[in-house]
């Protein structure tokens, strides 16, 4: 009896993995062993298949076993329920390709799910590895070097099997290391650490860096892009979710996120021709997303920027930076009614003067409309000399006591007010060799200047906003042009409100 029951128990098995998976998931293996007396189920060395229904995507995963402890046999053999109490995947290596052709892998036609349900009390995966490749070059686009998950009440059925995420869970544990995502020719994104369980993920060290160096990048690429390096030592995310609708629609929300102490560097060759392809504004970026992501408050903790420019040969590049970054992000591709991205940040600009800055970005209108306003308080001009020397061969003098603006606009332009109080301030134009001072330019432009003490009651003058939006810039771009629209018009206008 035990051996027919051993023999019964066994062929099941091999049946269920021959014509009883899912049509898109087919399984070879080396040797199968069974313990029928506790439902034990031991697969050696399994090579599994998985075929997206799509045609587009082909995943394998070879494993050195996969244990499964505690099959109920009876649910099974009356209802096609499966249930298990544990499986284990020891040493997965996943290998998944995209933009690949099914028809020409060798695929078993299996019809349909051979249960009606499947749960999995608790799913381990130990020491596993991943790959991700594009066709047709197999490309390595994501490549992790080892992970842990353990899932606790796992499941799936004929239902669920049609939705966009085709199982649900109760928890998770997951630990990854040593994640390597290619983000495009120039780019990668490199995560040390990342830990998420049901609720919450805490990533650690994560950079995206330029693979080139600063004068390699310039010689690789045909119109003017940033060199960059990002670091955040520590990225929180708390309480979030994800679930699809009956439509199909994916949705991803969170209750906050914190980044904590980013390191952002910028470097741009102006030596590289422009890059003149459309930029859309954050708005519309938001609303071309595949997703809907609702996430209220994600916080910018003790940031830094720097920003490089190259813009004459011979000369080094200027710099200007912002450290002591504070700031707030309210996310929502979901909100109709209201503002879809909102970001209140403060900073101190080359390590003296305080700056503030609120946007706000609609997506519901074909306009992009935003708001923007700011200030910027006790700025001497001669922190910039340098920025202004190599990048604008000119040089300011003056203190800036408190500059207010606001802002109104849309993908194609904007209107707003500034008003700012100043004192002593006088521009001078500089020679091609920016050591030497053009007398004559110089004069003509502070003509144009006022130096500030022709102001109303309160000490400030007045400027008006008006420009056309380059489309082939950036929208910082877009602000900066809007407020130095604003700072010529108090400076060189007649200053009245």
């Amino acid at each position: 009896m035990y051996f027919l029951i051993k023999a019964w128990l066994t062929i099941t098995v091999e049946n269920f993995l021959d014509t009883g998976l899912p049509d898109n998931i087919n399984i070879e293996y080396s040797d199968l062993n069974t313990e029928w007396i506790n439902g034990n189920v031991s697969i050696q060395k399994p090579v599994i298949h998985f075929y997206s229904k799509d045609s587009l995507h082909y995943t394998k995963i070879k494993l050195e076993e996969l244990s499964v402890l505690r099959f109920e046999y009876l649910p099974y053999i009356t209802k096609k329920n499966i249930r298990i109490s544990n499986v284990t995947l020891k040493e997965p290596e996943i290998y998944k390709y995209s933009n690949t052709n099914i028809s020409s892998i060798s695929k078993k036609s299996i019809k349909n799910p051979g249960f009606s349900s499947f749960n999995i009390n608790e799913l381990t995966i130990q020491n596993g590895k991943i790959s991700v490749f594009e066709k047709p070059s197999n490309t390595l686009k994501l490549d992790i070097k080892k992970f842990n998950i353990k899932i606790t009440d796992f499941g799936t059925d004929n239902h669920t099997l049609l939705k966009k995420i085709p199982f649900r869970y109760h928890n998770i544990n997951a630990n990854f290391k040593k994640l390597n995502v290619i983000l495009n020719q120039f780019d990668n994104l490199i995560i040390d650490d990342i830990y998420f369980d049901k609720n919450n993920v805490l990533a650690k060290k994560v950079e995206i860096k330029t693979k080139y160096d600063k004068r390699n990048l310039s010689n690789k690429i045909q119109t003017e892009r940033d060199h960059v390096y990002l670091s955040i030592p520590v990225l929180e995310l708390y309480n979030y979710h994800y679930y699809s609708n009956n439509k199909g629609n994916l949705f991803f929300k969170a209750d906050s996120s914190k980044i904590k102490q980013p390191i952002l560097e910028l470097y741009r060759d102006k030596l590289i021709p422009d890059n003149k392809t459309y930029k859309p504004l954050y708005g519309k970026m938001l609303k071309q997303l595949n997703f809907n992501i609702h996430i209220p408050k994600i916080e910018v903790i003790d940031g830094f920027v720097g920003y490089e420019e190259l813009v004459h040969y011979h000369t080094e590049a200027g710099r200007i930076y912002f450290e002591n970054i504070n700031t707030s992000i309210a996310l929502s591709s979901a909100n109709k009614k209201n503002e879809n991205i909102k970001i209140n940040s403060s900073a101190v600009f080359m390590g003296e003067a305080a700056v503030a800055l609120d946007l706000r970005f609609k997506t519901e209108t074909t306009q992009d409309n935003f708001t923007a306003s700011g200030s910027f308080k006790n700025f001497t001009s001669k922190s910039i000399n340098s920025f202004l020397e190599n990048n604008l061969r000119s040089r300011a003098k003056g203190k800036v006591s408190e500059a207010y603006f606001t802002i109104s606009g849309n993908d194609k332009r904007s209107i707003g007010d500034m008003k700012m109080k100043y004192q002593d301030f006088e521009f001078v134009i500089l020679k091609k060799d920016a050591l030497k001072i053009n007398k004559t330019f110089t004069a003509l432009a502070n003509l144009l200047v006022n130096d500030g003490s022709k102001t109303d009651s309160n000490g400030y003058r007045f400027g008006k906003i008006e420009i056309e939006r380059d489309q082939t810039k950036s929208f910082f771009n877009f602000l900066w042009i809007s407020i130095r629209d604003g700072l010529k018009d108090v400076v060189a206008g007649n200053g009245k409100k």
